[in-house]
């Protein structure tokens, strides 16, 4: 899975954030940073994600490889 997606996400959410307008008020301005943290904070819940699902798929052709070897051992042995 490619995670470039969610990575350029977060880069534009600090460009956001670094950007917003000196005259906003305080609670419009904690409000925007409320949603872009949570916004974030889905980020990192998907990266988290793709990250085990990635080391499932590397562990699950692991295990495949090796009872592909397992078999062909025991097949030669015959």
């Amino acid at each position: 899975m490619n995670t470039s997606y969610y990575h350029s996400l977060s880069a534009g959410l600090s460009r956001l954030e670094g950007s917003l307008p000196e005259g906003l008020e305080s609670e419009e301005r904690t409000a925007v940073q409320a949603a872009i943290g949570a916004i974030r904070s889905w980020i990192s819940a998907q990266l988290s994600e793709i990250r085990r699902i990635e080391q499932e798929r590397l562990e699950a052709a692991r295990r495949r490889e090796e009872e592909r070897k397992k078999a062909l051992q025991a097949k030669q042995r015959e």
